[in-house]
């Protein structure tokens, strides 16, 4: 990790950082189950189903945040994909300047007749 770029360090430990705090906090939720179920012992059968289709409509409200959260994540890790297999490549050629795709027979290259 030596090799990495300072501002790339940071980014990975604020990230680990955040994880952790997220996986202590979902530790501390769960041992509130028995709160839960004391909850739902005392409430009627209208507040129990008042209960359970509010906790579906934040079940799903969490879910659809979840997925935006993946879909970024996943545009994020190719976009840093993208980078880091540039840096690769000048690392690798530093004599020359990196190859643009196009040059290297990539995208938008007319293909070669033999």
């Amino acid at each position: 990790m030596e090799n990495l770029p300072e501002w790339f360090r940071a980014a990975i430990s604020q990230r680990v950082d955040t994880i952790g705090r997220q996986m202590q906090a979902k530790g501390k939720m769960e041992g509130s189950a028995d709160g839960l179920a004391k909850l739902q012992a005392s409430l009627s059968e209208e507040q129990r189903e008042l209960f359970v289709d509010w906790e579906d409509q934040v079940g799903l409200r969490e879910s659809g945040k979840k997925a935006e959260m993946y879909i970024h994540g996943l545009l994020d890790g190719f976009q840093l994909h993208a980078f880091l297999e540039a840096k690769a490549d000048f690392v690798a050629r530093p004599e020359q300047e990196p190859a643009l795709p196009h040059e290297q027979g990539g995208i938008g290259t007319p293909a070669e007749s033999s």
